[in-house]
């Protein structure tokens, strides 16, 4: 699998699993899935499984993807 150069993570896979972002995050998978679904962070699904682009994570934590007032 392909790896990209996190600003924040430093080198992380080009997907990542629920698992894998809730943990990088230090939050449960819950919250990862409430993120989704709030549309704070992009899903791609393949198979049966729920896949999140490192570069996604990294503007959630930047804050790109903030809702206006600075709050993810």
């Amino acid at each position: 699998m392909n790896k990209i150069a996190s600003p924040v993570f430093g080198e992380l896979p080009s997907l990542l699993t629920v698992k894998e972002v809730a943990e990088l995050l230090r939050v449960t998978e819950v919250t990862v899935y409430r993120q989704l679904t709030a549309g704070k962070l992009e899903r791609i699904k393949v198979g049966g499984r729920t896949l999140i682009r490192a570069k996604d994570l990294d503007a959630l934590v930047a804050g790109e993807a903030s809702d206006g007032r600075g709050h993810t």
